[in-house]
């Protein structure tokens, strides 16, 4: 049984780490509506994993941008906690922020993009 990365291989990058980046990558709580700051990614990453980083949290992005909610699996007239729920299944490690974060981009996306 395999506890540890390889060798050449490097240990995958904190949960926490994650978390802010894709909070901080999408503006959520300083922007008033989803955005794509790189820079912020180069500036959280451990050094020479910038976009290792980026590609994590732009998988995260497109799997949010994929999960369908049907209109009548709503609760209280909003699909936010159906659509919270899958990505919590498929992603377990993600915090309150992170998930929050996913859903706020993804929904402006579908809104007004």
């Amino acid at each position: 049984m395999r506890t540890g990365p390889g060798a050449g291989e490097r240990p995958a990058l904190p949960t926490e780490l994650v978390n802010r980046a894709v909070v901080e990558y999408v503006g959520r709580g300083s922007a008033a509506r989803p955005t794509t700051r790189p820079d912020v990614l180069a500036r959280l990453a451990p050094v020479g994993r910038a976009d290792e980083l980026r590609t994590v949290v732009d998988r995260l992005l497109a799997e949010a941008e994929a999960i369908d909610v049907a209109p009548d699996e709503s609760v209280d007239h909003s699909v936010v906690p159906a659509f919270a729920a899958r990505i919590r299944v498929r992603h377990p490690g993600l915090d309150d922020a992170a998930v929050d974060a996913l859903c706020w981009a993804s929904r402006h996306r579908r809104e007004y993009e």
